[in-house]
């Protein structure tokens, strides 16, 4: 019964092609069915016990998987077959889905589009555990080609072998700082997260006496997918759905920065120190867990990168949210009630979970006068 709650993203991909294929207000229907059902299967049910807790299989990552990408092509033919309607150039000749698609107006392709961007961060959640697949080159594979539904094609490379490493280190790019708003954190992550990734792969090709632009260089290779993505959007969809993707894929970037943003927030480790669980923090709760493959045990996964994902646990060892993911997105928009919410829990972490260098080093950070950095900073480490 435990492998049953994670078919739960399945389930809202048969729903969203439903949706997609209805047309109208329907195409506005998933993203409120996704942000409803968690929140309310978050605070109503109790977490999953540990104890029931095996190693799953992957056959409801892969059928995710196939599940969206048909609806990625179902919303890219949506997106096409409207604009190719409304007199708009779309290189493939769509008339043949007049009896089955219906031309949309702006305002549900729109609906369409937020749709296929919240799916875009759940399928985010395989990425992540198949660019941990160290052992298996396809599943690494598979995970930085779902990644770039996020233009995110660099973030298996800098995530394995970059921020696993650095985590809550001040220099690490996807740390979020105490009292970093979350639009100048997105920025710093996601540029410091492709500088990360192009350095790590330029030492590797170093090592390895090859030339920086190859077949074999990760950092090319994902640049390409990301292009090959957009020119497919372009010929099922033309210009809108090359728009259509991208907005998707925007959105997608955004939540999947927050959810970086929250994991480990006004937290601190000391260069040349272990990471320890209260380097996290773990938002874990019924829903979002069966959703997100049980990423949010996110202190567990730190301390076991390698762990599948159903063997992660949860830990009360660490500070956690008191809301569920998803309410803790909408929280993190607004910077004052974000830090309001967080204040009582990162009180317990300075006072019974920080080591004393940790302290220090916060209290060091928050009352400096340098630009409100601390006078040292950890060194990040790239290999």
């Amino acid at each position: 019964m435990t492998q049953m709650r994670f078919y739960f993203q399945p389930l809202i991909l048969i729903f969203a092609t439903f949706c997609l294929l209805k047309g109208g207000v329907w195409m506005w229907a998933s993203p409120v069915l996704i942000f409803f059902s968690l929140s309310f299967i978050d605070e109503i049910f109790e977490e999953t016990d540990d104890s029931e807790e095996t190693q799953s299989s992957d056959s409801p990552l892969f059928l995710t998987i196939g599940l969206f990408l048909v609806v990625w092509l179902l919303f890219l033919l949506v997106v096409g077959h409207s604009f190719q309607k409304s007199g708009g150039y779309v290189p493939l000749d769509l008339s043949a889905l007049d009896g089955l698609l219906q031309p949309q107006p702006l305002w549900a392709l729109m609906g369409a589009t937020w749709t296929f961007g919240m799916l875009g961060i759940a399928i985010c959640n395989i990425a992540h555990e198949f660019a941990h697949r160290l052992t298996s080159p396809v599943r690494m594979l598979i995970g930085q080609w779902l990644l770039c539904f996020a233009l995110h094609s660099s973030m298996p490379i800098e995530h394995v072998f970059g921020h696993h490493k650095n985590a809550a280190f001040y220099d690490d790019p996807v740390s979020a700082h105490r009292g970093e708003g979350f639009w100048f954190y997105m920025l710093r992550s996601f540029t410091g997260t492709y500088r990360n990734a192009f350095n790590i792969e330029k030492q590797r090709q170093i090592r390895n006496g090859k030339p920086l632009i190859n077949l074999n260089n990760k950092v090319f290779v994902g640049y390409l997918m990301q292009a090959s993505l957009i020119a497919i959007s372009f010929l099922y969809g033309g210009l809108a759905g090359v728009l259509g993707f991208l907005g998707a894929a925007v959105l997608s970037l955004v939540i999947l920065e927050q959810f970086q943003y929250i994991s480990h927030y006004g937290l601190a480790r000391i260069p040349g120190t272990p990471m320890r669980v209260h380097h996290s923090w773990d938002f874990s709760r019924s829903g979002s867990n069966s959703f997100m493959f049980n990423q949010t045990r996110h202190s567990d996964h730190h301390l076991s990168a390698r762990k599948h994902y159903g063997e992660l646990h949860k830990t009360n060892e660490t500070v956690s949210y008191p809301f569920s993911p998803i309410l803790m997105l909408l929280i993190v928009l607004f910077p004052p009630l974000f830090r309001k919410v967080v204040s009582t829990e990162l009180d317990r972490w300075d006072t019974t979970l920080a080591s004393a260098e940790e302290r220090d080093f916060i209290h060091n950070y928050l009352t400096s006068e340098i630009g409100g950095r601390p006078s040292a900073r950890p060194t990040v480490v790239l290999d």
